[in-house]
Order: structure tokens, then C-alpha cells, then sequence
């Protein structure tokens, strides 16, 4: 039988060792509560009612005379067994924290869902499937009361703020992306609040519950913005590829004077009229992606030493319109069964960082440049479309040209047709 017992009162500081009738005597004057914890010195903690049987000292409170006077009764401790086979002691902040964490979980699902569903996207990173699973399987332990998951909520939460933080720091910093990682860090803060205290006070409770439904709202309204701000984007870098403009989705395209043959992929809409590029033979835009691309054609009227030079001419001429035009690099590619070479560029227009991707080759008589363009957010997603653009097309020179057609612009003829 162990002579006394270490407890940790509601002031938040150790005591003892204690023996049993000091403990109760403690309990009675509001000292302790049911969920202070209580040890042999050297061993595990435990919460009282946990230790020993509150039923009975309640009982002894009341039955006792005279009135206050401390209960005479003998208390038998339970054994260790006894207190690990019995369930945990559910708090008000495991209960809240457990309800917002299932809330929560059940909505990331929700939205990984439809992105699939609805075919809107795909989630950014295997995180956004990993973190719902995790906020669930928490939420359960903590609405079961086990202690153990009340730590691993508070893991949770401090790693998912770092995290959150790191992204920021090595993301594209932008006002709404820094909003975003705000609201996450305050949800994150939130479930501390409710899981750091073995007993959190009503106010406690109540802030942290404050501090997620914040999290919440903000999070939603930078989600809103951020589609709102996508979608305008999205519109102005594709402004041409509406169908009632003039365009013919899923078209194909031949030019047999200048010896070029397309059928544009899936997505991509071929502009017909209005075009924003008057000297482009062919001009086109992918609504989804946010990219615009044009194929000009002109006749070789100088000589140059590469295709290296080719495209620092026209980068030089670019430069008239766009003085922070800048080369981001080159390579080798082919471009309608010729060789090529693409040069990507960045440069700003009317506050907005664009990002330009011109692909160069010669056959024949001419060179054919086929020029692409985005907003720099929609890079990743256009580039790509542009390169399945690139590969539709088939290059063979044209007519041979004729003293009069070397002093023409680029020609304007073109047959577009309906799949």
C-alpha cells in the first residue's frame, strides 16, 4: 500500500506526496477536480475519479454528520488494471476540438470529391488527401475520450500550422496566398487552445471554437476571391476563345499556299474572326488553361546564320512593345516535322506578369513562328497545351514563292472546318 500520492491542483501546481483523506478533504474544497491528475511518485499520471470511486466520497459529503465534517469511510484505491481497461474521461475541449476535426475532415473529402467528380482539378499535393483521413481518425479518439489523442490533436495541429507556414515561404508570395496561410494557422491555433489544458475553462473553450469558426469564414472568403480573381484571369488571357466570337472548337486547318495542315486538339478553339493578331495566319486559345498561341508565316527574305538568330530578332522587335521582355531560355524541339528551337519569356502588361513561349523552324521558302502566351500563374497548365498545339501540325514549305509574294505580309488564307 503506497503511503501518499502526488496531485496536481486546479492553481496547476504538484503536491505531496499526499495521503487519501487529504485528497478527498481537497476534492471537498474545490482544490481538485475530477480530472486532476494523481500519481504514485515515480509512476504514471491519472485523473482522479480515475484513482479512486467519487461516487462513494459524494455520498460520504452528504451522508456525514455533522454537515462538513470530514467522512469517515475507507477508500480503496483501484488497481492499475482497473484504470487502463477503463475509458478515458472526455473533456470539454477533447469534445469540442473532436466535432470541429470531424467537420472539418469530412469537408476536405468533400472537396477533394467534387475537384474529381466535376473534373475541376486535381488536389494540389498528396497532403490534401492525408490531412482530411488524419483529422478524422483524430476526431473519433478525442469524441472517445482517450487521452492519447488529445496529444496527437495538438501534433496535428502545431505541424500542419508549420507547414503551412514553410509553403508560404517558399510559394509565389502573394496577398491572397498569405490570407490563406493566415486562416490555416489560426485554425491550427485554435485546436491548441482546446487540447493544451487537461481541463480548459469555459473561456478557453470558447476561444478556441471562436478562433476556428474565424478560420473558417476566412478561409471560404479567400476561396471565393481566389476563384473570382482565377476566373477574370482567366477571361482576360483567353478573351478571344469564345464560341459566339467567331471561333470553331475542335477544328482543323489547312493552308495549301503556305504548306500547313492542323487539327487542333481537344480544348482548343480556332478563332475565325476578330482576331487579335492581324498578321497571324492562325490564331487560337485554350479557355481552360488560359493560354493563346498564333502561327505566322513570313518569307525568307534575309538570310540569317540559325535559328538562334531568327528568334533574337524577333525578340529584338519585341522589345518595342514590351521593354522588360525577358529570355528565360531555349531549346531544341520540332515543330510540324522540322527542326526547331523554342525560347521562353517573361514580361509585364498592364501590371500583370505574363509568361511567352515562341517556337521557331524554316521550311522551304519561309519561317514559321508559333507563338503562345499566359499569365504567369498559368504557366504550369498552358505551357503544356501549347506543346500539345505544337505537336497537331504539319509543315511542308508552301508554294514556292514569287517575286510579288516576297514583298506581301504574311498571307491571311485559311479553311477552317468542323470536326
Amino acid at each position: 500500500m503506497t503511503s501518499g500520492y502526488m496531485v496536481v491542483a486546479r492553481d496547476g501546481l504538484a503536491y505531496g506526496p499526499l495521503d487519501r483523506d487529504t485528497i478527498q478533504q481537497w476534492y471537498f474544497e474545490g482544490r481538485i477536480d475530477r480530472n486532476s491528475k494523481v500519481c504514485e511518485p515515480g509512476k504514471p499520471k491519472f485523473r482522479l475519479h480515475e484513482m479512486f470511486d467519487l461516487t462513494l466520497w459524494r455520498a460520504a459529503l452528504v451522508n456525514t454528520a455533522p454537515p462538513g465534517a470530514p467522512p469517515t469511510l475507507s477508500f480503496q484505491p483501484k488497481t492499475m488494471a482497473d484504470v487502463m481497461a477503463q475509458e478515458n474521461e472526455r473533456t470539454p475541449g477533447m469534445v469540442a476540438a473532436g466535432i470541429l476535426l470531424a467537420i472539418n475532415g469530412v469537408l476536405g473529402l468533400l472537396i477533394i470529391a467534387v475537384l474529381l467528380l466535376f473534373k475541376l482539378g486535381t488536389p494540389g499535393d498528396p497532403g490534401t488527401f492525408f490531412v482530411p483521413i488524419v483529422d478524422l481518425i483524430v476526431a473519433v479518439g478525442l469524441l472517445r475520450g482517450k487521452e492519447r489523442f488529445r496529444r496527437w490533436g495538438m501534433v496535428r495541429a502545431v505541424l500542419g500550422g508549420g507547414l503551412f507556414l514553410v509553403r508560404g515561404l517558399f510559394a509565389p508570395p502573394t496577398a491572397l496566398g498569405w490570407a490563406d496561410i493566415f486562416f490555416q494557422l489560426v485554425f491550427c491555433a485554435g485546436i491548441v487552445a482546446l487540447l493544451v489544458a487537461e481541463s480548459p475553462a469555459r473561456l478557453q473553450v470558447g476561444i478556441g471554437v471562436a478562433a476556428v469558426l474565424v478560420a473558417w469564414s476566412g478561409s471560404f472568403t479567400t476561396f471565393v476571391v481566389v476563384s473570382l480573381v482565377s476566373g477574370m484571369n482567366e477571361l482576360q488571357s483567353a478573351k478571344y476563345a469564345e464560341p459566339e466570337a467567331g471561333s470553331v472548337l475542335e477544328a482543323g486547318f489547312e493552308d495549301l499556299e503556305l504548306g500547313v495542315k492542323a487539327r487542333l486538339p481537344p480544348g482548343w478553339a480556332l478563332i475565325t474572326k476578330d482576331s487579335p493578331i492581324p498578321e497571324a495566319t492562325l490564331v487560337a486559345s485554350h479557355a481552360r488553361s488560359g493560354c493563346g498561341a498564333a502561327l505566322i508565316a513570313e518569307p525568307v527574305l534575309v538570310e540569317v546564320q540559325s535559328l538562334d538568330e531568327y528568334l533574337s530578332r524577333v525578340l529584338q522587335a519585341r522589345l518595342k512593345e514590351a521593354p522588360d521582355l525577358k529570355e528565360t531560355g531555349r531549346a531544341d524541339v520540332n515543330l510540324g516535322g522540322n527542326a526547331a528551337r523554342t525560347v521562353e519569356t517573361s514580361w509585364t502588361s498592364e501590371g500583370q506578369k505574363l509568361r511567352g513561349f515562341t517556337t521557331a523552324c524554316k521550311s522551304g521558302w519561309r519561317y514559321y513562328l508559333l507563338t503562345g502566351w499566359c499569365l504567369d500563374e498559368d504557366y504550369s497548365r498552358a505551357f503544356a497545351q501549347y506543346k500539345t498545339l505544337a505537336g497537331a501540325f504539319q509543315i511542308d514549305g508552301g508554294k514556292p514563292l514569287t517575286e510579288e509574294t516576297r514583298s506581301e505580309k504574311p498571307s491571311r488564307k485559311r479553311r477552317a472546318s468542323k470536326k
